[in-house]
Formats: C-alpha cells, sequence, structure tokens
C-alpha cells in the first residue's frame, strides 16, 4: 500500500563507472539487470503477502521478465556467502547448449519442489546479436576502408567492430543515441581511433523551442483525434522480437476476428511505440504501429503449401548463410498458426510442424486456409485499412490482454 512505503531506491541496468560496483548489488551481470529496494514504514503489514502479490502480478503483467526476491536481511545475506539465494545450483561444461538444456531441465524439477519460490535461470543467454553480417563481408573484401557507419542493425554499440583495418560503427535508431568518432591521421593514414556512444536522456535536455513549435502547429489539426482512447491494455505491447512482439500478437487477433479468418500474417516491422500495463490504447498508438502507404487488409485463401513456402521465403531472407543474400529485417508474424525453424537448416528445410492453433491439427499443404494480411506490395490489394481493423477489435473488447505465444519453436541458433 502507498501509505506504508517510506522510500524507493531503484538501479536498473550496470552502472557507467566499475567505480560503483563496489557499492551495488553483486548479482548485476547485464544491462537488463535492474533492483528496486523498498523501505516500509515501521507501522506495515506483513512482507511475505506483499511479495506473494508483486510475484504473482508482475509475472501476469511482465510474463518475459524474471522477478526475484533476495534475502533483505545482513545475516542471511551473509550465510548465502554473497549469492542472492539460500539454494545455488551451478551447472558448468564445454558444450554451451547442453550446459543450458540440462540447467533447463533443473529449474523444471526445481520449480515442482514445494517450498521453493523464486526458481530462476541467472545468468543471461539470449543477449541482443548485432547483425552486421553484410558490412563485416564488405570490410573483409575491399581494402582501404577505415570506417564503415552501419545500418544493418537497429541496435547500438557501445564498442566498435574492427575487420582487419576497417572499424564498423552503429549508433542505433529512434534518436536513443549519438555517437562521437575521433579519428587521428598521420602520413596520410588512420592512425587511431576513438569512439564513444552517448545515450540522449530526453528529460535532461532542453527541446529546442522553435522545432517544439512548428511540431505543435503540425500536430494542432489532429491532436485531438490522435488523443482519443479506444481502449485499454492489461499487457505489455512492443514490437521488438525477432519472432513475435505482443502488439504483433494483437494485430493477428484483430485480423483472425475481424476478418473472420484461420490464419493471420503480419510483417515483421519494428518501429512503432511500447505500452505499458494499465495504459490507454489511443489512435495514436494504433497508428504509430500501423500507419503506412499500403495498409489493406485482404483476406485470401492459401494452401498448407503456400504458408510454408511464405515461410520459408522470408526465413531464407533473414537467415541465408551468405551476408549478401540476407534482407534483414524480422520474421513474419503468425496468428492461429505454429511451426517449428531450424535456422541452421538450407532454404527449403527449416520450417516445420506447422499447427493450425485452434484445431491442434497439423497444417494440410494441400487443404486451402482463410488468410489475411496486410502490407501487400501487390498492386490493387483489397480491403479495410489495418489500423481500422485493429481500433474496431480494441474498441470491441474494451480492455485487451495478450497472453504469451509460444506457438514458435526456433533452433539452432
Amino acid at each position: 500500500p502507498e501509505g506504508e512505503i517510506d522510500q524507493i531506491l531503484d538501479n536498473i541496468g550496470l552502472p557507467s563507472n566499475n567505480y560503483n560496483f563496489a557499492f551495488s548489488d553483486g548479482s548485476f551481470v547485464s544491462y537488463n539487470d535492474g533492483q528496486m529496494l523498498i523501505d516500509l514504514k515501521d507501522e506495515h503489514g506483513p512482507v511475505a503477502e506483499y511479495q506473494r502479490r508483486l510475484r504473482e502480478r508482475l509475472r501476469e503483467r511482465f510474463p518475459d521478465m524474471i522477478v526475484y526476491f533476495q534475502p533483505s536481511d545482513i545475516i542471511t545475506q551473509i550465510l548465502n556467502f554473497g549469492v542472492i539465494a539460500q539454494i545455488d545450483v551451478q551447472v558448468s561444461g564445454r558444450n554451451t547448449v547442453k550446459d543450458l538444456a540440462a540447467a533447463r531441465r533443473i529449474e523444471a524439477r526445481l520449480k515442482e519442489t514445494p517450498g521453493l519460490v523464486d526458481v530462476h535461470l541467472h545468468q543471461i543467454v539470449d543477449q541482443p546479436q548485432f547483425f552486421v553480417d553484410v558490412d563485416r563481408k564488405l570490410a573483409g573484401r575491399v581494402k582501404g576502408l577505415d570506417v564503415i557507419l552501419t545500418a544493418h542493425t537497429h541496435d547500438a554499440m557501445p564498442g566498435l567492430v574492427r575487420v582487419g583495418d576497417t572499424v564498423l560503427v552503429a549508433t542505433g535508431s529512434h534518436g536513443k543515441f549519438v555517437s562521437r568518432l575521433d579519428i587521428e591521421v598521420k602520413d596520410k593514414k588512420v592512425s587511431g581511433v576513438r569512439f564513444k556512444l552517448m545515450p540522449v536522456f530526453t528529460d535532461a535536455i532542453k527541446p529546442d523551442a522553435a522545432m517544439s513549435a512548428l511540431v505543435e502547429k503540425v500536430r494542432a489539426p489532429f491532436a485531438k483525434d490522435l488523443a482519443r482512447v479506444i481502449g485499454k491494455t492489461d499487457s505489455l505491447l512492443y514490437r521488438r522480437g525477432n519472432f513475435n512482439g505482443t502488439f504483433d500478437d494483437l494485430i493477428c487477433d484483430a485480423m483472425l476476428s475481424e476478418r473472420d479468418a484461420e490464419i493471420a500474417l503480419s510483417p515483421g516491422f519494428r518501429w512503432g511505440g511500447t505500452l505499458l500495463p494499465d495504459s490507454p490504447i489511443t489512435w495514436e498508438d494504433v497508428t504509430n504501429a500501423t500507419a503506412i502507404t499500403y495498409p489493406n487488409c485482404y483476406r485470401n485463401q492459401m494452401t498448407g503449401a503456400q504458408l510454408k513456402e511464405i515461410l520459408e521465403d522470408v526465413a531464407d531472407n533473414i537467415f541465408h548463410p551468405d551476408p549478401y543474400f540476407q534482407g534483414g529485417g524480422d520474421m513474419v508474424r503468425i496468428g492461429g498458426m505454429g511451426y517449428s525453424i531450424d535456422v541452421s537448416k538450407p532454404m527449403g528445410s527449416r520450417i516445420s510442424d506447422l499447427t493450425h492453433l485452434k484445431s491442434g491439427k497439423p497444417i494440410d499443404a494441400a487443404k486451402s486456409y482463410s488468410v489475411a494480411g496486410w502490407a501487400s506490395v501487390n498492386e490493387g490489394t483489397q480491403g479495410p485499412p489495418i489500423w481500422d481493423v485493429v481500433s474496431a477489435h480494441v474498441g470491441k473488447r474494451g480492455t485487451v490482454k495478450v497472453e504469451p505465444n509460444r506457438a514458435v519453436k526456433v533452433s539452432g541458433a
């Protein structure tokens, strides 16, 4: 309860200076980690009950986030000998894939043990990868390139990637970072390179008054409609997964219901804002995720063989072993159908186990299915714009909740 809180101290991500590690929590191992210290007033309710409630609510609203409570008293912390819990199981070996599989099995067994809570794998094993393979290959083939300002990843690289005498620089996207690159030249050759990636903190930078006025002037005729509330979300809505995102799942759900389709296909776009649980869904939020010049939401008939062919084609565009044949982007999002993908296999053999989720039956290669989709580049595509489809779906439900999507099984990575 708010009236029982004395103060809250949070620390999200690794400290900017290694010196700070001497005074911070030792369980931080990556930029994805965060810690919240909550100090309650003397007159407060049972802490164990508050922890139980927080576990339930946080795991329901943020299913992809690992939540755990460390012992708050110094005696238990000392008796733990520096680890974050009384029970600490470590798996080590030379085969990372098999080691992880063994750790997952142990984790599953421990979760079934009465009395144990907050069972989790502490080490982060799915860190982001920087897909700059095209520029890596280019730097390896073309001699004389000193610097490549790569644009083949939406993620910022905190350091330089070196390929021979060439350095690759990536600053990310959406204005989240600014890079500074200093190049020292001696005797007509690059003798040194210094790089710094600087985050842009919007609350610490004073907006340019003239630009702010211009933005407000342009938005003014549309501001009221953009702020129109269509519904509310109980789930975290985001768009940055390689195979799916919860906002993509919402778009697919909208096509399945509003277009009366068995299967939905949504492009692997990465743009659009993120909405926190309990947030209103406005017209601007919908258009942020759907506004393009070819928005028509079609409804066609496709065979199971055609669906597999589409998935194979998109997968090859992403996972082709030759970087020059990789078009980039993310995998097409699917609603109403599950599948398995082995990214290490060749074209035509990556996709398997296509399943119609509603019936639980395998997708029949010869059978025809009703399929809805949008962002088709074919001329003359018919159908309502996708933003109207999503808006109608959200409006009818009022409050949307997107369940965790486990319909895509990935291997070979």
